[in-house]
């Protein structure tokens, strides 16, 4: 066992049968285990949730206010449809996202982008949501349906109507009768499968084409939030690199731990293109 002194360290410990398990001993620690044939899970200790989540005194954070007079800046040019990393389909923008998470903290981080999880209402949109899914991961991810208030009415999380349906053979099937949260298989069936919102999952958000920045955003709360997503990232990188460097696991293991340590850098490197220096 590697255990770390000091606040901030990284603990490196074995637990049944082989599972790796990585975490900081400061707030919101990070583990990595193995799940469902080998598989990696990456997800904080503290409530099983992944956020990514800007710090500015600022905000408020009960109502979402903005007090500040900083000068403005608006995050992508007026003539992009879509923000930068995201992808246009007709008049909506999607970006898939690498970050396990259970569905309401995706719900939330998609919120905060200006988006919601995924929402789908043509065949057109759903074919496109499973191709971009499948150039990432052959996992299933969260989208933004659930029909926690009422057992079978399914909603959008955006609040628009379901109005086309793509569920799996036998599915919804509400398994052990807390299955409340929609995910979108990239197997052989490809469709919509219900599953416990506690779960974790990669996850796609998706918005009107320009809504993400249609808004003019203070310049120091944009800047805050883009250098905190890249400390983030920067922190899961550097854990990934240890598992890397001293895991000697099984060759499918290690595969997945290089292919997940190559997608957070290529999103670490998106996001330090779009961050401005600090105001």
């Amino acid at each position: 066992m590697i255990r770390p002194i000091n606040r901030g360290n990284i603990m490196i410990r074995p637990i049944n049968r082989g599972n790796i398990m990585i975490r900081p001993i400061n707030r919101g620690n990070i583990m990595i285990r193995p799940i469902n044939r080998g598989n990696i899970m990456i997800r904080p200790i503290n409530r099983g949730n992944i956020m990514i989540r800007p710090i500015n005194r600022g905000v408020d954070a009960a109502s979402g206010v903005v007090n500040t007079t900083d000068q403005e800046v608006v995050g992508v040019e007026p003539q992009s449809p879509c923000p930068a990393g995201w992808h246009q389909n007709g008049h909506r923008c999607f970006s898939f996202y690498p970050v396990w998470a259970t569905w309401s903290t995706a719900e939330s981080y998609c919120s905060q982008h200006g988006g919601n999880l995924v929402s789908v209402h043509s065949p057109d949109q759903q074919v496109f949501v499973q191709d971009l899914v499948r150039r990432h991961t052959d996992q299933p991810v969260w989208m933004g349906g659930y029909d926690a208030a009422q057992e079978g009415m399914w909603l959008w999380s955006d609040g628009s109507a379901v109005d086309h349906f793509y569920w799996e053979e036998d599915e919804p099937s509400n398994s052990g009768q807390g299955e409340n949260c929609m995910e979108l298989h990239t197997g052989a069936g490809q469709g919509w499968n219900d599953v416990s919102c506690g779960e974790l999952r990669f996850y796609v958000c998706s918005m009107e084409t320009r809504g993400m920045y249609s808004r003019r955003l203070p310049a120091r709360f944009y800047a805050d939030f883009c250098h905190q997503e890249v400390l983030y990232l920067d922190r899961v990188i550097t854990m990934l690199q240890v598992l890397i460097r001293t895991v000697q696991g099984p060759p499918d293991i290690m595969l997945f731990l290089q292919t997940t340590h190559q997608l957070y850098q290529e999103s670490l490197k998106e996001a330090q293109n779009q961050t401005p220096p600090h105001l």
